[in-house]
């Protein structure tokens, strides 16, 4: 196995580039980037907690509350996104409308029949608002919020009937800013500094894990404060082996590795080859891509104990038919639709990387692109901003090397389009990391070699040179092609600190501060030293910027 240099030799490399190599912009720290020249000097201090702003549930979040509360994963609605923290009117008549037809489902009537037990409405009605409001409100209701509950069934019941007034206490309920609003005022301590009660922690905590709202155990946990590390210890191992953490946990992935899209790319199932070149591919493919990579990144979160380097070094493949007939592999399945797990060849393939969502996305049309894989991974795994390219770039992808009088391999087309001084900082560090992914095709197939056509059709054959060097040690770390890779990604602690970085944007919808940075590094050397990722979240939920909270500046 490649072992990687040493960290502190990386981090000066990288803190090198991060400071002197210019394109138009910079390769810099600036969002966030790699490791500032005064990293192995700073002095690490606490995650601070900063103010947290009223936030509104978004249709996703509210769905899955909804969801738990009822014990109905069927429930759909027709939500509005909004920008912003308020509603719009079209927004609030489809939530008028999904509250009715909540409350209609079979699942709502259980629920009340379970909490009034036989009991009359009028008789149940104080037992039903509480608890229904305890869950979606996530906390206890206050006295003053009860007794106007109470009023409204009252109203409710003189016009309606008692029976269709808790339902209509409970649409409102459903409806009410208290559920719809994500709000943190924490308890006075020194100076403008709260610290979050147990609700508002096991609130903050839900949604982080769960994208929803806390269920009936971390209610019960909050209760009792949630204020010592091994109770919130006990509620992260808890949530994490809970079904309902498995969306939202991989979906960070998929965000991360840009699979539903963004402003530079299609959505992995709109992404398309030429179909002259690759008439293998098609949207059943890159439906089982997508399905391969999700169940990678699952299996890694919840059966491998959150494994980072095992899901970029991993050789197992989930396929079907047609994604096993790309990677060049049996599928032991007698339906070609069914998905199984199998395994790679080890001088093939390792780890996430060297599947095809990943390499097909990041590709143009009849050829791989050593730029698009490249940039990724120097973006995306080490978190190193890049700057804007020159503004007269020629960014006309590389056409399979041809050029009028001229034919070469893709990568010596990469390497003479980007030499010129204005292209060079940049590329001279990303081109690497996508030349080691030189032996995968446009569509995610393995290579070792590739036919370029001259400008009259003639074609001619290259072998595929995959091997680099990248950052580490003095004069740099030999690689040689995408398996030695993926392992140098694997035991590269800037690969961590980047992950770090991302899941404390994730937690608290901000970049860190830069009194925060040192902290952040150390945490980031214990997640690279376990390597878990669950250990990383615990140690991310103790801390004070998730435990506590300001109060937010005034205008």
């Amino acid at each position: 196995m490649l072992m990687s240099a040493a960290p502190h030799r990386i981090v000066a490399v990288l803190a090198v580039l991060a400071v002197n190599v210019r394109c138009t912009g910079e390769i810099s720290d600036a969002l966030p980037g790699g490791p500032g020249p005064e990293v192995e000097q700073c002095v690490a201090g606490p995650l601070l907690p900063s103010a947290t702003p009223l936030a509104l549930l978004s249709p996703d979040q509210y769905l899955r509350s909804v969801r738990a509360v009822l014990a109905d994963n069927a429930i759909q609605a027709e939500l509005d996104p909004v920008a912003g923290d308020t509603l719009t009117q079209i927004a609030t008549e489809k939530l008028a409308a999904a509250a009715e037809a909540i409350v209609a489902r079979p699942s709502f009537a259980t629920l009340r029949a379970g909490i009034c037990g036989g009991r009359a409405p009028t008789a149940c009605a104080d037992d039903f608002i509480a608890s229904f409001a305890r869950r979606l409100f996530r906390r206890p209701a206050s006295t003053e919020e009860l007794a106007w509950l109470r009023d409204r069934f009252d109203k409710a019941a003189t016009d309606l009937g008692a029976d269709d007034a808790l339902n209509v206490v409970a649409e409102i309920i459903l409806q009410a800013p208290q559920t719809l609003y994500l709000r943190v005022d924490g308890i006075p301590g020194e100076g403008d500094l709260r610290f979050l009660d147990g609700y508002e922690r096991a609130g903050r905590l839900a949604f982080f894990l769960w994208d929803g709202a806390p269920d009936d155990a971390l209610l019960e946990a909050a209760a009792q404060g949630l204020g010592d590390d091994e109770a919130l210890r006990a509620q992260v191992d808890r949530m994490l082996t809970d079904p309902r953490a498995r969306e939202p946990m991989v979906q960070r992935f998929v965000d991360w590795l840009e699979l539903d899209g963004s402003n530079l790319h299609t959505p992995l199932e709109q992404t398309r080859t030429n179909p002259d070149k690759f008439p293998a591919d098609s949207e059943s493919l890159r439906a089982a891509m997508r399905i391969e990579t999700e169940a990678l990144v699952e299996r890694a979160l919840f059966e491998r104990d959150g494994s980072i380097d095992w899901l970029l070094n991993t050789r197992d493949a989930y396929v079907n038919g047609e994604l096993a007939d790309l990677y060049g592999v049996a599928h032991l399945a007698e339906d070609p639709a069914t998905f199984v797990w199998t395994e790679l060849p080890a001088s093939e393939r390792a780890g996430l990387f060297t599947r095809a969502a990943f390499l097909s996305l990041y590709a143009n049309p009849n050829v791989q692109s050593p730029i698009k894989r490249g940039a990724f991974l120097v973006k995306r795994t080490l978190c190193v901003a890049l700057g804007d390219p020159p503004p007269n770039v020629d960014d006309r992808p590389i056409e399979g090397g041809a050029s009028p009088g001229v034919v070469t391999s893709t990568r010596e087309a990469v390497t003479n389009k980007t030499k010129d001084a204005s292209c060079s900082a940049c590329h001279a560090f990303l081109n690497p990391f996508g030349y080691a992914l030189g032996t995968y095709d446009a569509l995610g197939a393995f290579a070792t070699s590739e036919t370029v056509n001259a400008s009259d059709g003639t074609p001619h054959q290259f072998s595929i040179d995959a091997a680099v060097t990248l950052p580490g040690g003095e004069a740099g770390l030999a690689v040689n092609g995408p398996v030695e890779l993926s392992d140098y990604l694997a035991n590269n602690e800037e690969v961590y600190q980047c992950f770090a970085k991302r899941w404390f944007g994730s937690a608290f919808a901000r970049a860190p501060s830069r009194d925060e940075e040192c902290a952040l590094r150390v945490m980031g050397a214990e997640l690279a030293s376990s390597k878990r990722l669950g250990d990383f979240i615990v140690a991310l939920v103790r801390s004070e910027a998730f435990t506590q909270t300001r109060v937010a500046e005034q205008p």
